[in-house]
C-alpha cells in the first residue's frame, strides 16, 4: 500500500512540474535555442529530486568514466518514461550540438541505410527494425528528425517531404500523434508534446540546428 501511495504522488507531481515547467518555457520561443535545453535540464533535475524524495528511488549512473572527451552521440534504449528526464541533466543534448558532420560520407550512407532500412510505404520511419512497442507504427518525430538531417545537409526536397509527411498525418484539429499507422491514423498517443517539438525545429529554417564552429 506504501509503495502504491509513493507511486501515485509522485505521478501527480511529475505531471504538475511538467506542466509548470511547460509554462516557464514558453518564453523560450522567443529566445536561443540554449534557453530551452537548459529549461528542459532543468525539469529532468527536478524530477530526478521528486523520484528520490517521494518515490524512494535513486539514479546511480556507472561507466562515466569511460566516456571519450569531447562531442558524443546517447543512443539509450527507451524502454520506459524514465531515461527520458534522467539523461538530460546526466549527459545533456547530443543534439542540436555538431557531433559529427553531417555531409560526411559516413553520415550520408548512414542515413541512407537507415531510411532504407526502416522508411514505411506511407513515407513514415520506424524507430528501428522489428519493433513492436504499442502495435510497432512509424514515429512522427523520427521521420521529422531525418528531415532536419536532410535540411542540414541541404537536401531541399527531403526536408521537404519530412513537412508534407507531418502536415498528411495530422488530425483534423492539427494535432500530431506519436505514432502512424500503415493507412496515415493516428496511433497511441494524441496529441505527443515531441512530435509537435519535432516539427516546430523543422519547419523553422532560421533556426541555427547546426552552428558553425
Amino acid at each position: 500500500m506504501i509503495i502504491l501511495l509513493r507511486s501515485l504522488a509522485f505521478n501527480a507531481l511529475f505531471y504538475l512540474n511538467t506542466l509548470l515547467f511547460l509554462i516557464a518555457a514558453l518564453p523560450t520561443f522567443f529566445m536561443p535555442y540554449r534557453a530551452i535545453v537548459e529549461v528542459a535540464k532543468s525539469w529532468g533535475r527536478v524530477n530526478l529530486v521528486l523520484l528520490r524524495v517521494v518515490a524512494g528511488i535513486k539514479c546511480e549512473v556507472r561507466g562515466l568514466e569511460k566516456l571519450p572527451p569531447g562531442p558524443l552521440i546517447v543512443a539509450s534504449k527507451h524502454q520506459s518514461a524514465w531515461e527520458t528526464f534522467a539523461l538530460l541533466p546526466l549527459l545533456g543534448l547530443a543534439w542540436p550540438f555538431r557531433a559529427v558532420d553531417p555531409a560526411g560520407e559516413r553520415m550520408r550512407a548512414t542515413a541512407t541505410a537507415v531510411e532504407r532500412a526502416l522508411r514505411r510505404p506511407g513515407g513514415g520511419l520506424l524507430r528501428y527494425k522489428g519493433d513492436v512497442y504499442a502495435g510497432g507504427n512509424p514515429w512522427v518525430l523520427g521521420t521529422l528528425w531525418l528531415g532536419l538531417y536532410r535540411r542540414g545537409v541541404g537536401d531541399v526536397a527531403g526536408h521537404a517531404r519530412a513537412l508534407a509527411y507531418a502536415r498528411e498525418v495530422a488530425t483534423p484539429l492539427g494535432l500530431l500523434p506519436e505514432q502512424v499507422t500503415e493507412d496515415g491514423a493516428p496511433a497511441w498517443v494524441v496529441p505527443l508534446a515531441w512530435s509537435h517539438a519535432m516539427l516546430l525545429l523543422a519547419a523553422r529554417p532560421e533556426l541555427s540546428l547546426h552552428p558553425r564552429s
